[in-house]
């Protein structure tokens, strides 16, 4: 050991809780908009779903703005911390697979202040009234 630290110091850096911001487009047609519901589907909910899986603790997904039932995104910008070291292109395609393919996540990155303040300096998602999404 050097200066009093263990040999498990390259370990920890895998256990710091990272702040991850995501951009989705999904078609709303089968979701009750974005926030969680009780018993509804809704598209923070399907993600908390599955980045709770990933992580095996509660993650909560902070969105830039709210959708109502039915409503499409192409650019609903979301943020979320985990302490999974998963990288944020594997991360990506991961959340990608355990979604339905009308929900893609893109661009997972690192926040900007924007990111880290989601509640409070919020910008509309960009919404259309039609999407085709492609199939992998």
């Amino acid at each position: 050991m050097r200066g009093g630290h263990s040999g498990g110091e390259a370990g920890l850096a895998s256990r710091l809780m990272r702040r991850i911001k995501i951009t989705v487009a999904y078609d709303g047609g089968p979701f009750h908009g974005w926030q969680v519901q009780p018993a509804l589907p809704t598209i923070q909910g399907l993600l908390e779903t599955i980045l709770t899986g990933m992580e095996g603790a509660p993650v909560h997904v902070a969105g830039s703005g709210r959708t109502d039932a039915g409503v499409h995104a192409l650019e609903q910008v979301a943020a979320f911390s985990l302490e999974n070291p998963i990288p944020m292109e594997n991360l990506r395609r991961a959340v990608n697979r355990l979604l339905p393919p009308t929900v893609r996540v893109y661009e997972p990155s690192a926040p900007t202040r924007y990111c880290l303040f989601m509640r409070f300096d919020t910008m509309p998602p960009r919404m259309t009234a039609g999407l085709v999404f492609a199939t992998p």
